[in-house]
């Protein structure tokens, strides 16, 4: 068993760079990495049989589990045993916090001396652990992985930067496949759509503008006749207006009547 944890706290080891290093060595079949991440329990009976029945007769809550613990471990009293927490739910319906909780209480009445583990890791050592033999073999695969690492590592940064191009058909195109269109829902597509749609709004906006000048050219006009002489939608001729008003292109007589300005 293999407390992660407290082995990255003790050697002062970064945790993620650690798990990643015990993961390889298991991707190299140096180790055999068990990833339980479970509570074991070791435990054993300091008092007799006979003091242990006659204590849950009177106490009759801790009586399922204290027989379901005689019936499945019978060296329980003798040396201390690995309790099977699991197998304990399943025989008694209780679930781990009550187990965990009448087992404490059992040790504080000094039944039973407990010893909570939580384990994290579990390694199986598959080849000798002698380093410069068994790991100098494995120096070009490690170097491999590293740099291969860098590269995916650095194709993401790309992809994160990246503005020039369809982000699908970047991710096809690293992957070796021939984009034949665009997405049209990444960010790049997007920003195109908005940017045509700009350069769009801002053309029509222009033949509006040039629509209501050429029509102030002749008189003096109202609103109302400006959006019914132009044809456009009631609000782009408003805003429009409001634009020729600021760009000081048009101005509003006390008749309440849009003139040009000279």
């Amino acid at each position: 068993d293999f407390n992660f944890i407290e082995f990255c706290t003790k050697y002062k080891l970064h945790s993620i760079l650690t798990y990643n290093t015990l993961n390889l060595l298991d991707r190299l079949s140096v180790i055999s990495l068990d990833k339980s991440f479970q509570k074991q329990t070791k435990l054993k009976f300091l008092v007799s049989s006979q003091h242990l029945i006659h204590f849950i007769e009177h106490n009759t809550s801790y009586a399922l589990l204290v027989r379901t613990l005689l019936r499945t471990y019978g060296g329980v009293f003798e040396e201390e045993l690995r309790i099977n927490i699991q197998l304990l739910k399943k025989k008694t319906g209780l679930n781990e916090t009550e187990i965990f909780s009448q087992l404490k209480a059992l040790e504080h009445h000094g039944l039973l001396s407990a010893l909570f583990i939580k384990q994290d890791l579990s390694i199986t050592f598959i080849k000798p652990r002698e380093d410069k033999y068994t790991l100098n073999p494995l120096k070009k695969y490690v170097l491999d992985y590293q740099h291969n690492k860098l590269k995916k590592a650095e194709a993401v940064v790309n992809y994160v930067e990246e503005d020039s191009q369809c982000l699908q058909n970047y991710i096809l195109k690293y992957f070796g496949e021939t984009p034949t269109h665009t997405c049209g829902r990444c960010s790049y597509c997007l920003n195109q759509s908005n940017s045509k749609l700009k350069e769009s709004r801002e053309a029509y906006t222009k033949v509006i503008k040039q629509s209501i000048l050429t029509f102030l050219n002749e008189k003096d006009y109202t609103s109302k006749e400006i959006i019914e002489h132009c044809k456009f939608p009631k609000h782009l001729v408003l805003e429009t207006l409001q634009l020729l008003l600021e760009d000081q292109k048009i101005k509003l007589t006390a008749k309440n009547t849009y003139k040009t300005i000279i």
